[in-house]
């Protein structure tokens, strides 16, 4: 099943991108995702029952100063539609946590 999400409520300091999509395949237990900073990318994928899923990806990222910034993302998505994205700075010593909350809905084809 294919989603697009948009976030509507970001605390990340550009950290956190505006759109979102998702391919999750829950019977083959596999997810990519996708969001205006990066590519597709295979993620990490947890059924979560009653609660959703939850997605967990890895990529690089260039800081405004031009460092190569490696992000681990954690992304859980409702069964009602709502989405919360968390990232966390994984070769560097930042102590936020960058988030944004926002809805996805389903692509038809």
């Amino acid at each position: 099943m294919a989603y697009k999400c948009t976030i509507t409520k970001k605390y990340s300091h550009g950290w956190v991108a505006p759109e979102y999509a998702f391919q999750i395949d829950p019977e083959a237990g596999t997810a990519q995702a996708d969001s205006n900073y990066h590519d597709w990318t295979y993620a990490q994928l947890r059924d979560r029952g009653a609660k959703g899923y939850r997605m967990i990806w890895n990529v690089t990222l260039k800081s405004t100063e031009g460092q190569a910034i490696r992000m681990r993302y954690q992304a859980n998505f409702a069964t009602d539609g709502g989405l919360k994205v968390s990232g966390s700075f994984v070769n560097v010593g930042a102590s936020n946590k960058p988030y944004g909350t926002g809805r996805c809905e389903v692509v038809k084809k």
